[in-house]
């Protein structure tokens, strides 16, 4: 009996071109595992800390992570092909691309301190300091982290921060 998948092959499997954004967004691709001639494995041939291709119960994911603005770029890649069944077949490779964005960092209206040292500060008079106000060019949520170090009372709010010293008390 005549067994196509001997004499003609499969064609490539398509993947979609993939647009992640640094610390944002993460692209994803999935797709069967079980091609026209039974189950196939697949590998990328280009290796990047921000993208895996993961396979299990029939499904391969595709994902690109990335972590920093240095991963941007658009990235061509490859995947190959092989059929469990039919590990001779020769199975066209996969192209696609992948876009990294870069992450832009909040733009603020007046800079904000970046380094502050409070020296043992008095209940009466504790130290405050107002956060400057912000926008983000992507509308991504703003966060700010403060290092209080060992002072024992800390006000925060969404425009700024108190700190005083109750040890002596």
């Amino acid at each position: 009996m005549h067994d196509p998948c001997l004499t003609n092959g499969i064609a490539p499997l398509t993947v979609p071109n993939l647009t992640a954004k640094v610390l944002v967004s993460t692209a994803t691709h999935s797709f069967s595992t079980t091609t026209d001639c039974g189950p196939g494995t697949f590998s990328l041939v280009q290796s990047y800390g921000w993208l895996t291709l993961t396979q299990a119960s029939g499904t391969a994911t595709i994902s690109a992570s990335p972590t920093s603005n240095s991963n941007q770029g658009t990235f061509t890649l490859t995947m190959k092909t092989t059929l469990v069944n039919y590990p001779s077949v020769s199975v066209g490779d996969s192209t696609f691309t992948v876009t990294i964005q870069p992450n832009l960092p909040p733009v603020f209206a007046t800079a904000p301190v970046a380094s502050h040292s409070v020296a043992r500060t008095q209940v009466s008079s504790p130290w405050a300091y107002a956060f400057p106000s912000a926008t983000d060019p992507e509308n991504n949520t703003i966060t700010v982290a403060v290092n209080v170090g060992t002072a024992t009372f800390v006000t925060s709010t969404s425009t700024g921060i108190s700190i005083a010293d109750l040890s002596n008390l």
